[in-house]
C-alpha cells in the first residue's frame, strides 16, 4: 500500500476524505506539523500518515499480544477496526492525536511505536497501549522520557541510514526544497558524527540510494584518506554490493508539503504558507476542495456542521424547559395568590 500521491485527484480525494473525517480543530495545526515531522513523511498527507500510523499499531498490537498475552489468539488480535476510517468516530481522533506530536517531535512512527511496547511490556502493564498512550500513561511519570531519549540515541541514527526508497531526496529531483536541504544537512551531520565508517556512509548515501552529491559529500573525509574511500567505494559497486536506486519521474504533487491544499491548514499571514514555493498551487486546490465541499454538503466542514446544529438544537431545546418551567411556576404563584 502505496502512502504518497502522484496526482492532483489522488490528493483532492485524500483531503475531502480528511476534511470529512476530522474536526477543523485538529486540521489547523498541520501547517505547523508539515515542517517538522520526520523527514520519511514530508510529503505525505496527514490523512495518509495517519494511515500509516494505524498500519504500524496493528503490527506493533499483534507483537505485543504474541509475547505478553496469548501466542496463539495474536494474529487475530487487531487493536483498531478495519472500518476506523469509515466515518468520523473516537478511535481514529485518538489516532489523529497520537500522531500529532509525533509529528511535532519529528519522530519516526515506528520507533515510538516499538518502544511504547516494549516500555508496557517491562512495566506489565495490564492492557495494550491505545493509541494516545504511546507516550506513556499518567502513571508513567519522568521514566517514560528519561527510557525514550536513551532509546531514540540507540536507534534514531540508524533509521536515519534506512531510509531511502523516497525519490523527493534522490539527487536527480532535487529542487533546493527547504525540506531537501534539511535532510542533507541531516545526513552530513550524521557522517561527519560516524566518521569511522566514511565508506559504507558514502558509499550507500551516494551511489546506492543517492541522496547526497558524491564531490561534496568526499570533502567531509580527511584528504588522506579519501583515496582510499574511493577506491573502497568503486570495490563495492563493482561486487555489486552498493545496487543504484532506480530513477524515478515524479510529479510536482509528489513533492509538495504534508499541509497541501487543506483549507483549514492555510493562512495567507503565516510564514510557513509565504514561503512556501507551492502557495499558488496550493491555494488552488484549496478553494477546488472547499468548492466540492460546499457544493455536496453545504459546508465546509459538515462534521463540525453537524455538531453545531445539534449544539444549538440543544440550547434551544434547555431554554424551552427552562422557559415552560418559570412559566409553570408562574402559573402557580398566580393560583396560589388567588
Amino acid at each position: 500500500m502505496s502512502f504518497f500521491h502522484s496526482s492532483a485527484t489522488e490528493r483532492l480525494a485524500d483531503t475531502i476524505g480528511a476534511i470529512k473525517l476530522m474536526a477543523p480543530v485538529h486540521l489547523e495545526r498541520e501547517r505547523e506539523l508539515a515542517h517538522c515531522k520526520w523527514f520519511g513523511y514530508r510529503f505525505m498527507s496527514p490523512l495518509a500518515a495517519t494511515k500509516h500510523l494505524a498500519e504500524l499499531y496493528r503490527r506493533g498490537v499483534q507483537r505485543y499480544a504474541r509475547y505478553h498475552q496469548d501466542i496463539d489468539l495474536a494474529a487475530s488480535v487487531r487493536g483498531l477496526s478495519h472500518h476506523v476510517f469509515a466515518k468520523p468516530n473516537g478511535s481514529l481522533t485518538e489516532l489523529w492525536r497520537a500522531r500529532q506530536p509525533a509529528d511535532e517531535c519529528g519522530l519516526p512512527y515506528e520507533l515510538l511505536i516499538d518502544f511504547a511496547f516494549e516500555f508496557a511490556g517491562r512495566r506489565k502493564w495490564k492492557h495494550t497501549p491505545r493509541p494516545i498512550q504511546l507516550f506513556g500513561s499518567k502513571k508513567s511519570g519522568v521514566a517514560w522520557q528519561a527510557e525514550f531519549e536513551k532509546y531514540l540515541a540507540d536507534h534514531l541514527p540508524l533509521t536515519l541510514e534506512r531510509l531511502s526508497g523516497l525519490p523527493q531526496y534522490r539527487i536527480e529531483n532535487y529542487r533546493h526544497l527547504p525540506v531537501q536541504d534539511g535532510f542533507r544537512s541531516c545526513l552530513t551531520r550524521h557522517i561527519r558524527e560516524a566518521n569511522k565508517r566514511w565508506a559504507p556512509m558514502i558509499g550507500k548515501q551516494c551511489v546506492q540510494d543517492r541522496h547526497l552529491p558524491l564531490r561534496d559529500t568526499l570533502k567531509l573525509v580527511p584528504q588522506e584518506m579519501r583515496r582510499g574511500v574511493i577506491s573502497e567505494v568503486k570495490s563495492d559497486r563493482h561486487i555489486g554490493l552498493l545496487p543504484p536506486a532506480a530513477h524515478e519521474r515524479i510529479t510536482v504533487v509528489a513533492m509538495v508539503p504534508a499541509c497541501f491544499g487543506m483549507p483549514f491548514a492555510r493562512t495567507d499571514g503565516a510564514l510557513e504558507c509565504r514561503s512556501c514555493p507551492f502557495v499558488h498551487k496550493c491555494s488552488a486546490l484549496a478553494h477546488m476542495v472547499s468548492d466540492r465541499m460546499h457544493d455536496r454538503y453545504g459546508s465546509l466542514s459538515p462534521l463540525q456542521s453537524g455538531r453545531d446544529d445539534r449544539r444549538r438544537d440543544m440550547t434551544r431545546k434547555r431554554v424551552a424547559k427552562f422557559r415552560a418551567k418559570r412559566k409553570a411556576e408562574e402559573a402557580c404563584l398566580s393560583a396560589g395568590a388567588s
